[in-house]
């Protein structure tokens, strides 16, 4: 027994002792603790030629192996490994053209020709794989931007996703998406030009003191100039991009409000020309004063470029710094760097980060506006099949406006039970919409509480509970979110709906959704069902439908759920049907004014 472990020997001084593993031990990372290596050390002594040491030397080699193993795995090693080679290959180059320039005459450079050709194949080599690993990391990151900000956008409530506005994140997943998968080959030659950069002002210097203090020079007069420049696009572009979604938001308005265009001229005209063109126009502008700036920058870092070559080739020769030889080479060198390319690439990166700080930008708003973690998939369950009642204690909501006296509804104090048909009626702007998705936990209520089955549930518990069919619902092709789909269930369901003749459920989806908005609203009735949760609502379903399809859903269809159980919530004006409800609920400005019975209205 050695300090809480048991340690067997055969024989005292043979070596070969067997530590018998702790629970301790097995834990990963423990044997790496700082305390317990510092513990082995000091108490720890095996006699020599025992073949610990060994056995341990062998245990640190594999897990310096394992961690090359996992950064080639996700490419930072490839990166690290090619970046290194693309340096030391155009160094080896460089040092070579300046010492073949220095060859006496009649001396033989095989040697270096062929160590440059080696160079040159290890640079081609490096270039590809770095460009390759780099690409890979680059777009690895977009496609984890991707989709991290529509997880938030999947789990932020409604309300802020209504306030962010579809126009500003469209722009961020098109527009600055796609801006900021072109800097993985712009990044990739910036960092690739750097290295030739750096290797060539090393040889300078090791050559002409004078010349690299006066290459740094400029450098660094054009790179304060170029960064300065910089920060005159970044404004322009952050208005260019304001520009883009205005822009996006003209052309979403034609598409909305096509019938209207097309059906009035006049409107049609000065919309295009007050809304459209004027916002194109100051794109335009916007796009022709940043290619300025970007020439601007291109012309400056050209000019300073050959600017120092007419230095070096005319005032250092006179000065006795070069020789002959060396002046040809140094000056060959200087118009074979890649300047201009760099500056341009670099001007794309310019703009790809600051897409990219825009996306980081709308990822952190969606995440401060994220709703409450969605609680399990089996907790839901065992409360959709348990439901017995829900019930609403002074919930209110408050639009965030400007105004003195913002629209709120509540608070209001509402109880739901299975097998009851309620429908909530009012005039325009009365708060119908806003009461369905404060009941429904679309809209986060600002005050009181929701409680299911006599416990208090949140907003992510509480839109489990419902399958709703919205005035300007949006109808999928599949029927998501479910499993082992009954497609016979699905084509009767159908056929119940009378669409039979136009639509059919082909195992895993619908074959057409070109339908009328009432046929639309009857296949989402079908996924409605399917989804068989506990509560329905409707806001105003049958406003579309014909006298006979509408009679039907007042006298059998609702009937028939109410049969089954569930919970149905209507928004109606069919006054005519008002003595199918159980309750009907009126509401005027966002207050519940009566509660009047169904056979009198």
């Amino acid at each position: 027994m050695e300090y809480g472990q048991m340690v067997s020997c055969t024989a005292p001084g043979d070596g070969l002792c067997r530590q018998q593993p702790s629970a301790e031990r097995s834990v990963p990372g423990y044997q790496n603790h700082p305390k317990e290596t510092q513990y082995k050390a000091r108490t720890r002594k095996f006699p020599s030629g025992s073949g610990y040491d060994k056995k341990d030397s062998e245990k640190k080699k594999n897990r310096i192996t394992e961690l090359l193993q996992l950064s080639f795995r996700n490419g930072t090693g490839c990166i690290i490994f090619y970046g290194i080679l693309s340096f030391i290959s155009p160094s080896i180059m460089i040092a070579v053209i300046f010492t073949a320039a220095n060859l006496p005459y009649g001396e033989s450079g095989t040697r270096l020709f062929f160590l440059f050709i080696t160079a040159l194949i290890l640079n081609c080599v490096a270039i590809y794989r770095f460009s390759e690993a780099l690409t890979a990391l680059i777009e690895g990151r977009i496609a984890e931007i991707r989709i991290k900000i529509t997880e938030h956008i999947r789990h932020t409530d409604f309300y802020s996703f209504e306030k962010t506005g579809v126009e500003t994140i469209l722009t961020a997943l098109t527009y600055d998406m796609k801006s900021v998968s072109e800097i993985s080959n712009a990044a990739s030659f910036v960092i690739r030009s750097s290295f030739i950069f750096i290797s060539y002002l090393f040889f300078m210097a090791t050559l002409s003191l004078p010349a690299f203090f006066m290459t740094t020079a400029v450098l660094g007069i054009g790179g304060i100039i170029f960064a300065y420049n910089q920060i005159r696009i970044r404004q322009t572009v952050y208005q260019m991009r304001e520009g883009e979604k205005k822009l996006s938001a003209a052309i979403t308005d034609i598409f909305d409000g096509f019938k209207e265009l097309r059906l009035n001229c006049r409107k049609s005209d000065d919309f295009f020309y007050k809304s459209f063109m004027r916002r194109g126009s100051r794109l335009m502008k916007l796009k022709l004063r940043a290619a300025a700036r970007f020439t601007d920058i291109y012309t400056l870092v050209y000019g300073l470029w050959q600017t120092l070559f007419i230095l070096c080739v005319l005032i250092l020769p006179f000065a006795g710094f070069f020789s002959g030889n060396m002046l040809m080479t140094f000056a060959g060198v200087i118009v074979c760097l890649p300047v201009s390319s760099f500056a341009n690439r670099f001007s794309i990166i310019t703009l790809s980060s600051i897409s990219m700080q825009r996306l980081y930008e709308l990822g952190e708003e969606l995440e401060h506006q994220e709703d409450e973690l969605t609680e399990s998939a089996a907790a839901m369950e065992t409360g959709e099949s348990e439901f017995r009642e829900i019930r609403y204690k002074n919930i209110s909501f408050q639009y965030e406006e400007e105004s003195e006296r913002p629209f709120s509804v509540g608070p209001l104090s509402m109880t739901f039970r299975p097998g009851e048909i309620v429908f909530i009626i009012g005039g325009n702007g009365s708060g119908k919409s806003t009461l369905l998705n404060l009941l429904t936990g679309l809209y986060p209520p600002r005050s009181g509480t929701v409680f299911l089955n006599g416990e208090e549930i949140g907003a992510a518990r509480c839109r489990s509970l419902f399958s709703a069919i919205f005035y300007d619902f949006h109808l999928f092709d599949r029927l998501y979110g479910l499993e082992d789909i009954d497609a016979d269930r699905v084509n009767n369901l159908i056929r119940l709906m009378q669409l039979e003749e136009k639509v059919r459920f082909d195992g895993d989806r619908f074959s057409t959704l070109d339908l009328s908005t009432g046929q639309r609203k009857r296949l989402a009735m079908v996924a409605a069902i399917m989804e068989d949760k506990p509560i329905c609502m409707f806001d105003e379903w049958a406003a579309d439908q014909d006298p006979e399809f509408r009679q039907y859903f007042y006298e059998a269809l609702l009937p028939s759920f109410k049969a089954e159980g569930k919970t149905i919530i209507a928004v109606s004006h069919d006054d005519r049907y008002f003595h199918v409800a159980d309750r009907v609920v009126k509401l005027e400005y966002g207050q519940i004014a009566a509660e009047p019975d169904s056979a009198d209205i």
